[in-house]
């Protein structure tokens, strides 16, 4: 485990770019590090490990998955995403403490944004009290990325989606300030409106007052 930690860093040293770099910090208003390394490029060099990652224990996975997570640059923490991708389907629900602690170590929107839906979606879809538990835990804890995950985790559920823990859960936060929870209501509502679009447009004309207008546009984008 340890040799592949290596074996990728200098992959991604041998591939770094500083004018990218530069750019991606940028854009991720330099929260972390980058090797300056692409998305298509970055998965070419992790595909090497996958079949070998695949053939883990579940701890030896995690295992892994945390000891890139420790590494400064994001390219690592996104490597770390791409390879749990590709076993989302063999995980259960002992996975979902080793997601919850991720969503809060080197968190940022574009992690966020991919282990509630991609990872911690698949978890719950079929588990509706689960789904209410969690998803008021982390709505409730106060801490951003958990109440954005609390938001968007159902993002992928399409009809399958709980509307009302979906539009509960907008409400519970419709007067917060945080730019991340607004855009987050936004998203969620827009993606169920495409499989509930009355029932969307009718729940934010009906609560247009409390929204915020970031909200109640996202919301509304397409439909």
């Amino acid at each position: 485990m340890s040799d592949m930690v290596k074996h990728l860093a200098r992959a991604f040293e041998q591939n770094a770019n500083a004018d990218n770099a530069r750019a991606m910090e940028a854009y991720m208003k330099n929260n972390f590090p980058f090797w300056g390394i692409k998305t298509e490029l970055r998965r070419s060099l992790v595909a090497p490990f996958i079949l070998e990652f695949k053939s883990m224990t579940a701890a030896e996975q995690q295992a892994l998955i945390s000891a890139l997570w420790s590494k400064p640059q994001r390219e690592f923490h996104q490597a770390a995403l791409d390879l749990a991708a590709k076993i989302v389907k063999k995980t259960n629900l002992t996975w979902l403490p080793f997601w919850e602690d991720k969503l809060m170590r080197n968190a940022w929107w574009d992690s966020v944004d991919y282990i509630a839906p991609s990872l911690i979606g698949p978890l719950l879809i079929e588990k509706p009290d689960l789904q209410e538990k969690y998803a008021w835990e982390w709505m409730e804890s106060a801490y951003l990325w958990k109440q954005r995950a609390a938001l968007i985790f159902q993002i992928k559920y399409r009809t399958k989606t709980n509307q009302k823990l979906l539009f509960d859960l907008v409400l519970s936060c419709a007067d917060s300030k945080e730019f991340f929870l607004r855009k987050g209501s936004g998203w969620a509502l827009r993606e169920y409106g495409k499989y509930a679009p009355l029932e969307v447009s009718t729940f934010v004309h009906n609560h247009e007052a409390l929204l915020s207008n970031l909200t109640v546009r996202e919301a509304l984008k397409n439909l």
